[in-house]
């Protein structure tokens, strides 16, 4: 049986629903599974130009209106999903990899969701402040570095300036193009947040909440 796919949304959200259709549809099954993963303003890249390739699924980057989709969205489908076929390329673990070099593998992280974000998360009342983050840090940081993943350069100005001793790397250089860094920097944030000795996430981020998956697999 073959399964058709396609998620929307960020890359956190894809990453949900093509894991969690995964378990419950194909894992330990012979069964097919095919994801529609359309480049857009919300994820700006194809998954295979940064992923290993999954057993059982192809990806491809359009419907060419033969396939029948059985799920379209940005939810998890079933109740778990299934991280651990979720593998960067080579090339984007050994800079990921490099960059924890440089930290000496001993550094705290925070993810700071900003632009598009505010908004939704302050009506649900999660929003989380500048200056939580900055009581998360001055808790935390001991003699530990500081990774600082957002989408938002300004934010990312904003910590370096306070924190200029704890943090070694620039902000990532923009894409010129839809959000403010590139899927490749968006992974890698990803993985440095999930190996940082402690982490502080944003209220009401799927991103966030991808970061704090991942850590349970890694850590």
């Amino acid at each position: 049986m073959v399964h058709t796919i396609f998620p929307t949304g960020g890359l956190g959200n894809r990453l949900r629903v093509v894991t969690s259709y995964y378990i419950k549809y194909i894992k330990n099954k012979d069964e097919k599974l095919i994801v529609i993963w359309r480049n857009d303003s919300l994820c700006n890249g194809y998954f295979l130009d940064y992923f290993e390739p999954i057993p059982n699924v192809e990806f491809v980057k359009q419907n060419d209106k033969t396939l029948t989709i059985n799920y379209k969205g940005c939810s998890r489908i079933g109740p778990t999903t299934d991280f651990t076929i979720i593998k960067p390329l080579p090339h984007i673990m050994d800079k990921i990899n490099e960059n924890r070099k440089l930290l000496e593998n001993n550094y705290i992280a925070i993810h700071v969701r900003r632009t598009d974000h505010i908004a939704a998360a302050t009506k649900r009342g999660v929003f989380t402040t500048d200056e939580d983050f900055f009581k998360f840090i001055d808790e935390n940081i001991n003699n530990s570095c500081l990774y600082v993943a957002t989408d938002n350069v300004d934010t990312y100005t904003m910590f370096q300036e306070k924190y200029k001793d704890k943090i070694k790397f620039p902000y990532h250089k923009s894409s010129g193009k839809f959000r403010n860094t590139s899927l490749e920097d968006a992974i890698i944030d990803i993985y440095m947040c999930s190996y940082a000795t402690k982490f502080k996430h944003s209220g009401w981020s799927t991103f966030s909440g991808l970061i704090n998956s991942f850590r349970k697999i890694l850590l």
